[in-house]
């Protein structure tokens, strides 16, 4: 591997896993070691898909690159622990369920966004605007690379 390949290797590999570990920690804080970085995620998905009203269980999933069977698993945990409630619509297809929050996962909601939030502005703040942009293109490379799922 020569130096550039190996020195982009390495710094995504710590970044990943500072991320990952400050994100675990905070979720532990936030919701006092009762919900998994999954389940979280899941409510912000849910809670962004809310907001425009587009918060169907194959929308979300579809959101998460996850089958409904692995949805309805974390579905499941959530609505027994109180965050979610599921939602079907006597006046329209009784087979589309919707998923929402309850003030509890809306808390909960608040809070991891601002968390993220903050990584940006923190990732940020000392650069200028074309620092900003040099970094999300490069960024943006990246996640183009990902979403190829040729990994």
């Amino acid at each position: 591997m020569d130096n550039k390949r190996e020195e982009l290797n390495n710094f995504l590999v710590k970044s990943f896993n500072y991320l990952l570990n400050n994100e675990e920690k905070s979720i532990e804080r936030i919701s006092d070691n009762k919900l998994t970085i999954k389940e979280v995620h899941l409510i912000e998905v849910i809670g962004d898909k809310e907001k425009v009203g587009n918060n169907t269980s194959s929308e979300i999933a579809k959101e998460l690159n996850i089958t409904l069977g692995t949805l309805t698993t974390t579905t499941n945990v959530l609505e027994k622990k109180g965050y979610i409630e599921r939602i079907k619509k006597a006046d329209v297809d009784k087979r589309v369920v919707r998923l929402t929050l309850t003030e509890q996962g809306f808390k909960i909601y608040k809070k991891h966004k601002a968390y993220h939030e903050k990584l940006a502005y923190d990732a940020l703040q000392n650069t200028t605007k074309e620092e900003q942009e040099i970094l999300l293109n490069a960024l943006r490379i990246i996640e183009n690379y990902y979403l190829k799922g040729e990994i």
